[in-house]
C-alpha cells in the first residue's frame, strides 16, 4: 500500500535525489518541502480530471439569495475540489446551467442555479492515498517532482522535464481511467424516434 511519504520519495527519484525520508515530520530539507507541495500537487491533480475513485454525488445546502439572473443558491460541499455537473436522474439529458461565484463578504464560495433542490456530481478531496489508482499515483509523483525540482535541485530543466513527464502521466491516468468505465449509449434524437 502506497502512502504520501512514498509518493514524496518517488519525486525525489524523479529529480535524482538520493535522499530517501521516513516521516513527512522529520527535520530534513527534503521532508520540509515535500509537506510544502505534497497537498497543492495531489489536490490540483484531483482538480485536472473525473477521477472515478474521487466521483461523489452530494446534495446542496439552499443558504442565501441568488444574484437577480439566478433563482436558486448553494453553499459550495466541504471537502470538494470540482463541482463537475448537477445530477439529473436522465444522464443524458443536457446539462443543466450552474455557476461558481463568490459570497458578498468574500468569505466562500456558492453555487447558483435555476434547479430546485439540486444535487451536484463533484470530485471530491480524496486524501488517502491508499484510494489512489497506480496511474493516478504515478500522475502525482511527477506533478510532485515538478514543484520539487527547484527548491531542491534548483535546475529549471528538471521543472521542464518534470512537468513534460506530467503530463504524459495524467494522459495516461486519464486513459485508465476511462477504459474502466461504461458510459451511457446514445440516446437516438426525436427526430429519428419520432419516424414511426
Amino acid at each position: 500500500m502506497t502512502s504520501e511519504v512514498d509518493i514524496c520519495n518517488l519525486a525525489m527519484a524523479d529529480i535524482g535525489s538520493t535522499a530517501v525520508i521516513s516521516s513527512l515530520g522529520e527535520s530534513s530539507v527534503e521532508a520540509k518541502y515535500c509537506n510544502i507541495f505534497y497537498e497543492a500537487a495531489r489536490d490540483a491533480l484531483l482538480e485536472e480530471y473525473e477521477w472515478p475513485f474521487a466521483h461523489r454525488k452530494v446534495e446542496l445546502a439552499s443558504t442565501g439569495t441568488p444574484p437577480q439572473q439566478w433563482l436558486f443558491q448553494y453553499a459550495y460541499p466541504n471537502n470538494t475540489i470540482a463541482c463537475r455537473r448537477i445530477w439529473q436522474l436522465d444522464r443524458q439529458a443536457a446539462p443543466l446551467p450552474f455557476e461558481l461565484i463568490a459570497s458578498d463578504d468574500l468569505q466562500s464560495r456558492l453555487i447558483v442555479t435555476d434547479t430546485a433542490t439540486a444535487s451536484m456530481m463533484v470530485t471530491s478531496k480524496v486524501t488517502l492515498p491508499t484510494l489512489f489508482p497506480p496511474k493516478f499515483i504515478e500522475a502525482l509523483h511527477f506533478k510532485l517532482a515538478s514543484m520539487l525540482a527547484m527548491p531542491i535541485t534548483k535546475k529549471r530543466t528538471m521543472r521542464s522535464d518534470m512537468l513534460e513527464a506530467y503530463a504524459r502521466a495524467l494522459t495516461s491516468a486519464a486513459t485508465s481511467s476511462l477504459n474502466q468505465q461504461v458510459g451511457a449509449l446514445p440516446r437516438d434524437p426525436d427526430w429519428i424516434t419520432g419516424r414511426g
